[in-house]
């Protein structure tokens, strides 16, 4: 599969949404700060764990 240059994930950028990402940012506003979609960063933090730290669990469950 042949994906555009543009769209492609340099490791600068991962870099940069895994910082925004431990910072507490949510993967729509990393997303929006990359111009990427939500998916698209939740796809990338989940091939790259050691670089995204985990969030913390939910206090309460609905």
């Amino acid at each position: 599969m042949n994906v555009p240059i543009e769209q492609r994930w340099t490791r600068k950028l991962i870099r940069k949404a895994a910082r925004l990402w431990n910072a507490g940012k949510s993967a729509s506003e990393v997303a929006r700060a990359i111009g990427r979609t939500r998916c698209a960063v939740l796809g990338v933090s989940h091939r790259n764990r050691p670089l995204f730290q985990r969030k913390a669990e939910p206090k309460f469950r609905r």
